[in-house]
């Protein structure tokens, strides 16, 4: 896991690297569309770990142009096959809505008990209120 981990974080900063040149010279985006290409291959290929990783990427815009229906995309893929932060981000979405959702309690529930199987020792999280969580301490 942590090899894959760290393959798929090689091959985001290699596929930066040939964007903003460095690599082989100028920048040269044939070669970062490449890399980009390989990524999305394991990650349609159900590689959990790419699949959170372009989440991220959209989300943030990091490598890639920010999307939020593309990061939410690749969220529930990542969610489907079990990966912890993506299952906690599916929550969070349906809990106050946001990148293109609307709240919705029951699939944040939903997704809460998904966390909860996932990471066995979380049995006591609860939802907050989501206007609690919007209005702060």
């Amino acid at each position: 896991m942590a090899a894959d981990a760290a393959r798929i974080a090689a091959q985001f900063k290699q596929m930066e690297a040939y964007e903003r040149g460095g690599i082989d010279g100028p920048p040269n985006f044939a070669k970062a569309a490449a890399v980009l290409r390989q990524i999305v291959a394991a990650g349609n290929a159900g590689g959990v770990l790419s699949e959170q990783k372009l989440a991220i990427a959209y989300q943030w815009g990091l490598g890639l142009p920010r999307s939020e229906a593309e990061a939410l995309s690749w969220w529930r893929a990542a969610a489907e096959h079990g990966n912890q932060l993506a299952e906690a981000m599916m929550m969070h979405f349906y809990t106050i809505g946001g990148d293109g959702l609307k709240a919705d309690r029951q699939k944040a529930e939903f997704w809460r008990k998904a966390l909860q199987h996932t990471v066995p020792g979380l049995a006591a999280l609860k939802l907050p209120d989501s206007t609690a969580v919007l209005k702060g301490p």
